[in-house]
């Protein structure tokens, strides 16, 4: 008797399982297969040293936003809309992707200005110390503006540091010796003056160019370093899965882009100065005759 009631019941969940089964549209499936992917790569961040609080709680909502609409569509057989939760799902992968990014720009920005010498780097560790706070704080948009920020402060200081060489390398040799020369040519030497203040001004630039291009060299070799580390990690340690890999060498391989496309500009730029200096030196020399 008890194995007939045990038979009887078997039956009646295996029936009920069923029709629970066909009252689940194929969309409902997937949108679950797409959570539970999103809940592997929060394990995933966590695991890579990633602060995961608003990752965590868009996930929540989201989470809650499905099972109340799985529920109708299980309990009532009534086609639900998940269009809210497939944006909250889009919303996770980007926050992924840019938590990721800004990661990586992190680590490339610190290698740039463990290079940097000669000149002062508190305000650029200031800056970047910034744009740290905000990514550990998960406000990834932010740490990227600082970031770039932080770029700018280098080249400022770059061109303090080099104002204040030009400056004295003028006011100690140049300068002075012209004016010891040409003591009685005060009209022409008025007019030189002039002229090498235009020039200063372009070699600071120049200067400044050069130095930019360095850390473009100098950044596009991090970011090399890094794909290569990456690749290790994949292909030698397995440490990282292929999603991983795959987002990281994208990413990396954009930074590279980014730099590829300043460098001919910049060099176009620094060779039109130097031309226009060349001429202006020229015209000196035919005023000294």
């Amino acid at each position: 008797m008890n194995y007939k009631v045990l038979f009887g019941i078997l039956i009646l969940i295996v029936f009920g399982v069923s029709t629970l089964a066909e009252n689940v549209t194929s969309e409902a499936f997937i949108v679950k297969s797409q959570l539970l992917k999103a809940k592997e790569d929060m394990k995933k961040m966590i695991e890579d040293g990633f602060n995961v609080v608003r990752y965590n709680d868009t996930l929540l909502i989201a989470e809650t936003e499905f099972n109340s609409k799985y529920y109708l569509e299980v309990a009532r057989n009534e086609t639900q809309n998940y269009t809210k939760v497939k944006n909250l799902i889009n919303e996770l992968s980007n926050l992924k992707s840019l938590a990721y990014r800004t990661k990586d720009e992190l680590e490339t920005l610190k290698s740039t200005i463990d290079e940097l010498s000669e000149i002062n780097i508190t305000p650029v560790l200031e800056s970047y110390e910034k744009a740290r706070a905000d990514f550990y704080s998960e406000r990834y948009e932010i740490a990227l503006k600082e970031i770039e920020d932080t770029y700018k402060v280098i080249s400022e200081q770059q061109s303090i540091q080099t104002k204040l060489k030009l400056f004295y390398e003028i006011t100690s040799r140049t300068l002075e010796n012209f004016i010891k020369t040409y003591w009685k040519e005060i009209l022409i030497t008025i007019a030189i003056i002039i002229i090498l203040s235009f020039i200063s001004y372009k070699r600071i630039k120049v200067y400044l160019l050069k130095k930019k291009l360095e850390n473009l060299y100098i950044r596009r070799n991090s970011v090399r370093n890094l794909i290569a580390n990456v690749q290790r990690d994949y292909f030698e340690k397995g440490k990282i899965d292929e999603g991983t890999y795959n987002i990281k060498v994208r990413k990396y391989g954009e930074i590279i882009r980014d730099i590829n496309r300043q460098i001919p500009l910049i060099k176009e730029e620094l060779e039109e100065i130097e031309r226009k200096i060349k001429r202006e030196q020229k015209e000196i020399k035919n005023k000294k005759r």
